[in-house]
């Protein structure tokens, strides 16, 4: 069960200062160094945060970045209040990145991203029955983050378009036990389309999918009882949803008009945000119980401004 929350009054001042410069080494290639430092009236200072950047331009029009990057923040207040038993520190984290953008055919660009990063301190929920909702926190010793993206876009003419897959892993570990970080998803889709047609009209769709995010589940021990399980030990289902919108943008009179028609979750998907293990007298039997997400659900508007 969660500890008992306290009462959480206090303040901090915060001072941060950044400083970076850059460099051209030669018509491709330019670098970038940065360094930042952070104090905090009841944390002290974190630990110096350099920042490194190499740039890549071929003639032939495709461009490459790698990156090293050092990373510190302090605990949020609502944090602390989470967490009245512990004792939080400044999480820190070292990120190594490299991506490159590949120009094709017909105004078509390809962009990949791959980046891993080490962590120490870090803060997170001990407890994550609900991904959505807030829940005691507490200190990692560690954690580690590795990610992949791919994506294609089209940004000129009367289509444009974007399509991205992400490929994620992120791990906590707490008493030298790695679980699942709350964010961790597997795989991850995001599309989005515009159609501009004639007279200010335009055709808008949005798709999301990715696999379930994961949670703490309780589990059965009989008579009726429960007892909740290991830290993100269980994964909700698989999550897609498609948005659609048809809008109109242009001059209303002397003000700047928009009037849209949209459709959220078109598809009517019943996407599961939580569940729940219950016992039914009337069953005689543990029953799983889910909590769905936003319904298939039609909306319009109309927004105007005038000046600039």
């Amino acid at each position: 069960q969660a500890p008992d929350l306290r009462p959480l009054d206090a303040r901090s001042m915060r001072c941060a200062a950044y400083a970076a410069g850059g460099f051209d080494l030669s018509r491709e290639w330019s670098v970038e160094a940065g360094l930042r430092a952070d104090w905090d009236s009841r944390f002290g200072a974190a630990t110096l945060q350099p920042r490194l950047r190499a740039d890549y331009a071929a003639p032939s029009g495709w461009t490459a970045r790698l990156a090293a990057s050092r990373y510190a923040e302090y605990p949020r207040f609502e944090q602390e209040f989470l967490a009245p038993t512990e004792t939080l520190g400044i999480t820190t984290a070292d990120e190594l990145s490299a991506g490159a953008v590949f120009p094709l055919a017909g105004g078509v660009s390809t962009e990949v991203h791959a980046y891993t990063q080490v962590m120490r301190d870090v803060v997170a929920e001990v407890v994550n029955r609900y991904p959505d909702v807030p829940e005691p926190t507490g200190r990692f010793e560690r954690g580690r983050l590795d990610g992949l993206e791919l994506a294609l876009r089209k940004e000129k003419g009367r289509v444009t378009s974007r399509l991205a897959v992400t490929l994620l892993r992120s791990q906590l570990t707490r008493d030298g036990e790695a679980t699942r970080r709350n964010g961790d998803q597997p795989y991850r889709l995001d599309g989005s389309m515009s159609y501009l047609l004639r007279s200010g009209w335009q055709l808008i769709a949005r798709l999301q999918a990715a696999s379930g995010l994961p949670y703490s589940s309780y589990e059965p021990v009989g008579a009726g009882e429960r007892v909740l399980g290991s830290l993100n030990g269980e994964r909700l289902p698989s999550y897609a949803r498609l948005d659609l919108r048809v809008q109109w943008e242009g001059r209303w009179g002397g003000a700047r008009a928009r009037l849209y028609l949209e459709v959220d979750n078109a598809l009517a998907r019943s996407n599961v945000r939580g569940r729940e293990l219950e016992w039914d007298p009337g069953q005689n039997s543990y029953v799983t119980k889910d909590e769905l997400s936003m319904p298939l659900i039609p909306g319009f508007g109309l927004d105007v401004s005038w000046g600039s």
